[in-house]
C-alpha cells in the first residue's frame, strides 16, 4: 500500500529552531542573537526617550529602517513624528537627513533642488541637489 507524506514548509524561524534542536547552531550564534537584541532593545529605547504613547509608532520606524522600507506618518501638530526621524537620523552613524514641511503649494524645487541657470544656458538640464531630498542616504 502507498504511503501518504506530507509536507510542510518552515517557515524562516522555523527553520532556525529546527536548526538550533538538531545542534547546527553554534552557541556563538547565539551570542550574536543576543547582542543584536540588545542593540535594537538601545535604539528603541534611545528612540522612544520622552516621548508618551509612541511606542507603536517608534517600533515600526525601527522595523522600516532595518527593513530598508519607507514609512509615512501623518498627523496634527506636535505629536512627535518629526522628533521620531531626527531621533533615527541621530542615531545611525553615516546618515544624511533633509525634512521639508509641504505645503498646497509646494514646489519641486523645495524638493529636489533648484535647476542650475548656467546648465541652462548651456542646453542642459541640472538641479543643484546638494542638501536636498536626491543626497539623503545611509552609507556602509
Amino acid at each position: 500500500m502507498g504511503r501518504r507524506v506530507r509536507h510542510a514548509r518552515l517557515t524562516p524561524c522555523a527553520q532556525v529552531e529546527q536548526r538550533a534542536a538538531s545542534g547546527g547552531v553554534q552557541a556563538a550564534a547565539g551570542d550574536e542573537v543576543a547582542a543584536l537584541q540588545t542593540r535594537v532593545r538601545s535604539a528603541l529605547a534611545f528612540l522612544g526617550d520622552g516621548l508618551v504613547e509612541r511606542d507603536a509608532e517608534v517600533r515600526l520606524l525601527l522595523l522600516a529602517a532595518l527593513s530598508g522600507e519607507h514609512i509615512l506618518y501623518l498627523g496634527p501638530p506636535g505629536t512627535a513624528k518629526s522628533a521620531m526621524s531626527r531621533r533615527l537620523a541621530a542615531a545611525l552613524t553615516g546618515c544624511s537627513y533633509f525634512e521639508r514641511l509641504l505645503t498646497r503649494f509646494s514646489v519641486p524645487e523645495e524638493l529636489f533642488g533648484p535647476l542650475s541657470m548656467r546648465a541652462l544656458e548651456m542646453d542642459s538640464y541640472l538641479r543643484k541637489t546638494r542638501g536636498y531630498l536626491p543626497e539623503v542616504g545611509c552609507k556602509g
